[in-house]
């Protein structure tokens, strides 16, 4: 799946799907790997999560966690 066709369900899931990625223990990502959206998502004070998709005029599309 390309980001022009991802939703932002899509961008959270990917997101969520980072947990294998994150050591509990030490409150840590496996080296070379992202987990901070995971971390977010999950996070106990996390109340709102913040996400945009834009499309740029050079016709690249980015999702966002704001």
């Amino acid at each position: 799946m390309g980001t022009d066709d991802m939703s932002i369900a899509d961008a959270l899931e990917m997101w969520i799907e980072e947990k294998v990625y994150y050591d509990h223990c030490s409150n840590s990502c496996a080296a070379g790997e992202i987990c901070g959206h995971y971390t977010q998502v999950v996070w106990r004070d996390s109340i709102h999560i913040g996400c945009a998709k834009v499309r740029c005029d050079y016709g690249g599309t980015f999702i966002l966690q704001l």
